[in-house]
């Protein structure tokens, strides 16, 4: 077709455009270092650190002092410096743990 990008272009292009928002999650990332935020753990990782997401959907990793597992869990976390192992990902530490919600019952 007449005016197409080729093949090799496009793959070019998309490789750029993917470590131009690589770059910029890490720098989000990095910008979010020095504050505490509500986060949601949901993926266990090594040695008892949990992956999850704060609520500005900053990738933040933490474990418990204890080494019980957090999954599901919502805590507030003071994020203190950029992952080692990802620079779009936050190390954070735990200050406590949310309370879950109440249950409600429906009506009869």
């Amino acid at each position: 077709m007449l005016g197409q990008v080729d093949e090799r272009t496009k793959r070019a292009r998309a490789e750029v455009l993917l470590r131009f928002a690589a770059e910029a999650r890490a720098r989000f990332a990095a910008g979010s270092v020095g504050s505490t935020a509500t986060v949601l753990f949901e993926t266990p990782e090594s040695a008892g650190r949990w992956l999850g997401r704060s609520e500005a959907n900053v990738l933040v990793v933490a474990g418990r002092p204890d080494g019980r597992p957090l999954g599901n869990e919502i805590g507030r976390v003071v994020l203190e410096a950029v992952d080692g192992t990802a620079p779009d990902r936050v190390q954070g530490r735990v200050l406590d743990l949310l309370p879950p919600p109440p249950v409600r019952h429906a009506a009869a």
